[in-house]
């Protein structure tokens, strides 16, 4: 969906790979006038509109190793706690894709992904009652 905002749009795209359907999906920001979507954004997103969650189901993140404890806090607050389904974050080594999708992280890199998983982890503990330090 097209949006004048720069973190407005969205959409989803379907194809069959060895005979699973997948689907791939770019979630707007809840703030589309202030930033592009976040990991938050997306699961909500997803939740609330394609992912049709019941509770007992089962949702595999993959995504890349350094990216794994953010992600994976943000899938219990806003996934497994609210829709009651079990969620399993796995990570891919940086270089264990195909060439057009490897990446190298830099030490800046992972000093910025330490900072999103503290900020993830206490976005969870405060979800489930308690205080952020």
């Amino acid at each position: 969906m097209e949006s004048s905002l720069p973190g407005g749009a969205w959409t989803v795209h379907g194809y069959k790979w060895r005979n699973v359907d997948v689907r791939v999906a770019a979630a707007p920001s809840s703030e589309p006038a202030a930033r592009r979507a976040n990991t938050a954004d997306s699961y909500e997103w997803f939740a609330r509109t394609i992912g049709r969650l019941e509770g007992g189901e089962h949702v595999l993140i993959i995504t890349t190793t350094i990216y794994v404890p953010a992600q994976h806090a943000a899938a219990l607050r806003m996934l497994a706690l609210p829709h009651d389904v079990k969620v399993e974050t796995v990570g891919i080594e940086p270089g264990a894709v195909i060439s057009q999708l490897a990446q190298t992280f830099t030490p800046s890199h992972y000093l910025q992904e330490i900072r999103s998983a503290i900020r993830s982890i206490r976005d969870l503990v405060v979800y489930v009652g308690g205080t952020a330090p």
